[in-house]
């Protein structure tokens, strides 16, 4: 289930002598449906080193294009080497000689192996056809930079990622990732496996808006600046959600009195509003009917995960780790799908018919916690003051009943 619009990402490293041979390599892998990274893609006004670190830190697979020429360019040997750092699998392409340096122990794709060349055809009529479409799918076959990705996803992946301790590093890192992605132009689906997420909702809230005051009500009410934080993480998240969807696994039986007594309510309110109105036609949801534990998964496409643990059970994220390891994500995607999928098949909801199933669910949890508070959000009619003051009322009563 994995979207078809999450494409493989192959950087290629190469000199300028052979650009037009790289060309025709980054034009057939385009045809097999991957998606190509190399230095037409940098934007100028922006650092040439910068820029290149990070498309080799995106991508899935880094190829070497490795010629006569390219075997003695400093420059591709420090590509080849920062891609080795970050245990990014390699895989040289090579024409008329093998790969030198630190990957000369790496087994290559010899195009120029194979080929029927006719006498007296000079070197660049060869390397021609051996970039030659039919030659490219004989040699170099979609399903090995497959393969390649598959088994690289279970290598170490800690260079590429972050760990962060506290929740404001964990929305502000969320937000910087999100829009790093989007900056390039790039758009991934969102999955999340939390409790009753609300990245989608209340973007344009303001923080002394009565629904931040509920949500993080009483002794824990959030200072501004955190809230600030979080609504640009919800837009960030949301500029993805618009273009490409999301997926949700929902653990609704989740337990936030630490926050207020009204912070469910709101936070199930905000969430049924996110379903009613979604932003895009593939917004699908599910509630998991297994016991909360508390952990939260957020996966942008397949560009980067951030998998969140707290030290107790209603108290926040704490712990988080951030990957940018594209074939380690890759596979968290699809073990996510798989247990949507298996969700899906246990409740027996067709994923088309599973946002209207959610949305049934959620109200019903709602009208519960109406129930026991007395009053509704939004409830215009009641109004800011009396919500508070009620709160106040229910907090009194549950103290003296303890």
């Amino acid at each position: 289930m994995t979207d078809p619009e999450e494409k493989i990402r192959v950087f290629i490293s190469y000199t300028h002598d052979d650009l037009c041979y790289v060309e025709q390599l980054a034009e057939y892998l385009e045809e097999c449906g991957f998606q190509t990274l190399w230095d037409d893609k940098l934007k100028p006004g922006e650092g040439f080193t910068y820029q290149i670190q990070n498309l080799i830190t995106q991508s899935h697979v880094f190829i070497a294009f490795v010629t006569d020429h390219s075997n003695w360019r400093g420059w591709v040997q420090q590509e080849i080497g920062y891609a080795l750092a970050l245990n990014i699998p390699i895989l040289p392409i090579a024409i008329g000689t093998d790969p030198v340096g630190i990957i000369s122990a790496v087994e290559a794709v010899r195009l120029d192996r194979g080929l029927a060349t006719q006498a007296g055809s000079s070197v660049q009529e060869q390397i021609s056809h051996a970039l030659s479409r039919d030659h490219l799918a004989k040699r170099l076959p979609s399903q090995t930079i497959h393969e390649l990705v598959r088994t690289s996803a279970n290598r170490d992946e800690a260079t590429l990622c972050r760990f962060v301790w506290d929740n404001d590093a964990r929305v502000r890192l969320l937000a910087e990732y999100a829009e790093m992605v989007r900056s390039r132009g790039y758009y991934g689906m969102v999955r999340q496996k939390t409790g009753l997420t609300s990245f989608c909702t209340m973007v344009f809230v303001q923080p002394q808006h009565l629904y931040w005051v509920l949500r993080y009500g009483g002794e824990n009410h959030r200072e501004a600046r955190h809230l600030d934080l979080i609504r640009r993480e919800r837009n960030e998240l949301y500029q993805h959600v618009k273009h490409r969807g999301c997926r949700l696994i929902i653990h609704a039986d989740q337990d936030y009195a630490q926050y207020g007594p009204a912070s469910k309510l709101v936070r199930l309110a905000g969430l049924i509003d996110f379903l009613e109105r979604p932003p895009h036609s593939d917004v699908y949801a599910v509630l998991s009917p297994y016991p909360a534990t508390g952990d939260s998964l957020t996966l942008v496409g397949d560009w980067f995960s951030a998998t969140s643990v707290p030290i107790r059970l209603g108290t926040g994220h704490r712990q988080t780790v951030f990957s940018l390891h594209a074939p380690s994500v890759r596979r968290l995607v699809e073990i996510f799908d798989e247990e949507f999928i298996k969700l899906l098949e246990e409740q027996q909801i067709q994923e088309s018919n599973s946002r209207k199933c959610t949305i049934e669910k959620l109200r019903e949890c709602k009208q519960k916690e109406v129930n026991r508070l007395g009053f509704d959000f939004p409830d215009h009619q009641l109004g800011r003051e009396k919500i508070l003051s009620t709160i106040k009322h229910f907090e009194s009563q549950q103290r003296e009943q303890k």
